[in-house]
């Protein structure tokens, strides 16, 4: 490595000539000597309030400034709006009080009254009985303009409108609904119409097993949910069940 080399004494004379006789090519910027003494400082009140508040004691409740919305209170939007509710709270609500200007007959082969359907397996096992498995009292029907005929259809005149019944009496009607429910399903199998071959769909069905199931030590179920339930049953009164499931 060289090393630095110094500048002789007729180079430093020189660069001071040159020093001093040269501008600098930009003005040095204008700086103000620092006063000794510091400035005196500028004490700004603040703005006096627009309004005082009002007197008040400790302890005491607040006073709720009045408003000035156009919009009505909420007592007042809930006693203008409409009374709004479902179907189920109307219904109990107007229970009885309403006077429907039709009357609804409704024809059923099956029973004299509604009832669940799902139901009748608890009463072949003495959990319920038939009464507990009415939906209504049988007061509810005359009261609410609803008539139970218990009879079958045996013909319709559309024409005429007309429904013959199978006891040979006939039904006006102004608006008919065919709600014709469904039966079970047999195969054509020889002997399935013979006594204690039944299916398991309605009332009559459950009166017909219990009278042909009455001491006897087993019994064969074909079918699939319907006839678990209906082993169920069966062993509930000490009945072997025997389930066929294709």
């Amino acid at each position: 490595m060289s090393r630095r080399r110094t500048l002789r004494p007729e180079e430093m004379e020189l660069w001071h000539a040159v020093a001093r006789t040269a501008k600098p090519l930009h003005a040095l910027p204008f700086r103000r000597k620092l006063d000794a003494t510091p400035p005196t400082p500028v004490i700004v009140k603040p703005p006096e309030p627009s309004t005082r508040l009002p007197a008040f004691r400790l302890g005491e409740k607040s006073r709720s400034p009045k408003s000035h919305s156009l919009a009505p209170s909420l007592s007042d939007a809930l006693a203008a709006a409409p009374i709004l509710m479902d179907a189920k709270a109307h219904a109990r609500m107007t229970r009885g009080k309403l006077q429907p200007e039709a009357r609804i007959t409704l024809v059923s082969g099956e029973s004299a009254h509604h009832y669940s359907r799902t139901a009748l397996m608890y009463v072949y096992m003495g959990h319920l009985r038939y009464q507990d498995i009415k939906p209504y009292g049988d007061w509810f029907w005359d009261e609410n303009r609803l008539g139970l005929v218990h009879a079958t259809a045996t013909a319709l005149n559309t024409a005429e409108k007309l429904l013959t019944l199978d006891d040979g009496t006939t039904l006006i009607y102004d608006q008919l609904l065919l709600a014709t429910g469904s039966e079970s399903k047999l195969f054509g199998w020889p002997g399935q119409h013979l006594a204690g071959v039944q299916g398991l769909y309605g009332l009559p069905d459950l009166e017909a097993m219990a009278r042909d199931t009455h001491g006897i030590g087993r019994g064969v179920v074909v079918g699939g949910l319907i006839g678990v339930e209906l082993a169920e049953m069966l062993h509930t009164r000490g009945i072997e069940p025997v389930v066929l499931v294709r």
